[in-house]
């Protein structure tokens, strides 16, 4: 899924699998640098058997940084989480070059191993 974040408004749509009749709020993740892009109220505009969709603000001015890439979305009721999926965020140039760092998720370079049994 894409969504474009232009600087002519701050209200955009998100619609998900799945009918959801509540939703609190909505986050973005960077799956590059682990950090939250932001974490805003989000509401329920409709929703039927197959579909909801949720209506959610940007903060101002996020739509004129560089903040392309690909984010996680979790969608929240309270603590609890409803939905995630993957989503890739276009915005207009401007701003910070949004160089962030890279930290992993496995710090202690831990890998799985596997064995080929003997027959």
């Amino acid at each position: 899924m894409t969504i474009t974040f232009d600087s002519t408004t701050d209200s955009y749509n998100l619609y998900i699998n799945g009918q959801y009749s509540f939703a609190d709020r909505i986050e973005f993740i960077s799956m590059y640098s682990n950090t939250s892009l932001f974490d805003q109220p989000a509401t329920v505009f409709t929703h039927n058997a197959r579909y909801t969709q949720l209506d959610f603000d940007i903060p101002t001015g996020l739509a004129s940084e560089h903040v392309e890439g690909i984010y996680k979305y979790i969608v929240y009721e309270g603590t609890t989480q409803l939905v995630d999926g993957v989503i890739k965020v276009i915005t207009n140039p401007g701003g910070s070059t949004g160089t962030d760092p890279y930290i992993s998720n496995n710090e202690d370079r831990e890998a799985q191993v596997y064995f080929r049994p003997e027959y």
